[in-house]
């Protein structure tokens, strides 16, 4: 009788385990689901060559097609005739469906090497034709020369720039695309949480002491925000950057 009451609660106590692994992984997977979904960053890097160095603005459009100041990024070209390798992180959850590059702001030649756009879904590279067919607008810019690599454009007016509409597989992932993320999250969590709650078994079994130690620290509260606070901080440190 002690020993079928001992397997009962032996019994319910890995069928309680086994629920709370299949909550975690649960919670993981939609957790990183809703991520993917809400998600828009994008990386757009590009070659530019200028004639007359100076500023060139980055503006992002929203679902409508408005471009907004707000979303807008200013950066300066270091030096005139030469390439030179421009890389913009965007972290935004705004849906974003074009690009406007003002790549000057003083009259002259203008060359455009490869722009390559990615995302964590996908990425595409525009460059030569490809290029000049992704253009659906332009405003004081006229097309010198198009070759295999890049286009050369001529800037005149007090405005110039043109206008590439972002690729839906880049910037709108469909759900077939970030249901293995949201998997493969939710079984790493799931497993992370069954190693945590065996680890806890065994030092309330064998360390009675280390898992005194450990519920008293959670009890008085800084072990939580200490690990909320070091994730938030790895996950800012690839927005850190020194550009202007």
């Amino acid at each position: 009788m002690l020993q079928a009451l001992h397997n009962k609660v032996r019994n319910l106590t890995w069928s309680t385990l086994a629920f709370r692994v299949l909550l975690a992984t649960m919670l993981g997977f939609l957790i990183a689901f809703a991520q993917g979904r809400l998600s828009r960053d994008l990386q757009i890097a590009f070659d530019l060559r200028v004639e007359r160095p100076g500023p060139y603005q980055l503006y992002l459009a929203d679902d409508a097609g408005n471009f907004s100041e707000r979303m807008n990024f200013t950066r300066y070209t270091k030096a005139g005739g030469e390439w030179q390798r421009h890389v913009v992180d965007i972290q935004t959850l705004r849906k974003v469906t074009q690009v406007r590059l003002d790549p000057t702001t003083l009259s002259g030649s203008v060359d455009i090497g490869a722009i390559d756009i990615r995302s964590r879904w996908g990425s595409v590279s525009l460059r030569g034709p490809a290029l000049d067919a992704a253009i659906q607008g332009k405003a004081g810019l006229s097309v010198q020369t198009v070759t295999a690599d890049s286009i050369r454009l001529q800037a005149s007016g007090a405005d110039p720039h043109f206008i590439v509409r972002l690729p839906s597989e880049v910037v709108h992932p469909r759900a077939r695309q970030i249901w293995p993320v949201a998997l493969a999250t939710g079984l790493v969590t799931g497993l992370l949480w069954l190693v945590a709650e065996l680890a806890h078994r065994w030092m309330r079994n064998h360390r009675p002491h280390w898992n005194h130690g450990v519920r008293a620290s959670l009890a008085r509260g800084w072990v939580i925000p200490l690990v909320v606070c070091l994730a938030l901080t790895w996950k800012a440190s690839d927005r850190i950057s020194d550009d202007p």
